[in-house]
């Protein structure tokens, strides 16, 4: 169940992003919207659509060669935590938090 929450909400911050339009409101947009989806047309249609969606998860994967990153600076911020206590450092952290929980 916190799967498909965060999922729902997952696609409300981004239509938030995308079109303004406020996180409240995309939320249930989208439950109904897959709900309505569930009753008027397949489950194999919509897997068909969701995995083709998927396809454009490959950009972020393409975005990161094209961006030519160096890599050992890249590999050491992955596995090195780096940790600042600032006063907007601790704010997004407990925002994160706050936002998993």
């Amino acid at each position: 169940m916190f799967n498909i929450g965060a999922g729902l909400g997952c696609m409300a911050d981004a239509l938030q992003m995308v079109a303004g339009i406020p996180f409240y409101l995309g939320t249930p947009f989208f439950a109904f919207l897959i709900i309505g989806l569930l009753f008027w047309t397949s489950y194999r249609t919509i897997a068909r659509v969701f995995k083709g969606m998927t396809l454009a998860l490959f950009a972020y994967v393409i975005a990161a060669f094209l961006a030519r990153p160096n890599w050992l600076q890249v590999m050491r911020a992955t596995l090195i935590p780096h940790v600042e206590w600032t006063r907007s450092y601790v704010s997004v952290l407990v925002g994160i938090l706050l936002r998993l929980a």
